[in-house]
């Protein structure tokens, strides 16, 4: 297959499938990923704008809604709440907890066709590998991206391949194998 311009293989026995892209760095989920007057980790360009939020969780749960904004006693208070597509349920949609921190675990993100292709479900692991320096991750697919795009980890997965983090710097590095 092909997606966006990167070939994706699957190993004979179509248990697993692998590419060799570019990485950019994502901070979905991460308690100060965004917020007011884009103070977050991220660009708020990133969750989305007034009336279109695709990363932020909102008090309708549409992307329209009113972002929610963490209170005192909140991990980033002040700050949005950021969402991944891998939630825990045992949280409300309100609360950070709910969400997978990028900044702490180590995830990648897939285009949601990908995944209904190779059978993959959020949860699942991937290995991850850096061919500049050796470096590898192991890492869980926890958030969908946009179609036709591979290529987007969390914050700890380039800390853990020694990769620049920011994700406001949107410079992508090349050279890393998804397995």
């Amino acid at each position: 297959a092909n997606v966006g311009g990167t070939r994706v293989w699957n190993t004979p026995d179509g248990k697993a499938f692998g590419y060799v892209g570019h990485m950019r760095v994502d901070a979905d989920g991460a308690p100060n990923a965004y917020g007011p007057g884009d103070s977050g980790l991220d660009t708020n360009d990133n969750a989305g704008s007034p009336g279109n939020w695709w990363a932020l969780a909102t008090d309708n749960n549409k992307p329209n809604g009113n972002p929610y904004v963490q209170g005192p006693g909140a991990p980033s208070p002040g700050h949005y709440v950021s969402m991944t597509s891998l939630e825990d349920g045992r949280y409300p949609t309100n609360d950070p907890q709910r969400y997978v921190n990028a900044a702490k675990v180590p995830f990648g993100v897939l285009p949601q066709t990908l995944a209904d292709t190779t059978g993959t479900k959020l949860g699942d692991y991937m290995h991850v590998y850096n061919k500049a320096n050796g470096k590898s991750s192991w890492a869980v697919y926890a958030d969908t991206g946009p179609e036709g795009m591979l290529g987007e980890g969390s914050v700890a997965l380039a800390k853990s391949l020694g990769l620049p983090s920011s994700p406001r710097d949107e410079r992508a590095t090349d050279n890393i194998s998804y397995v």
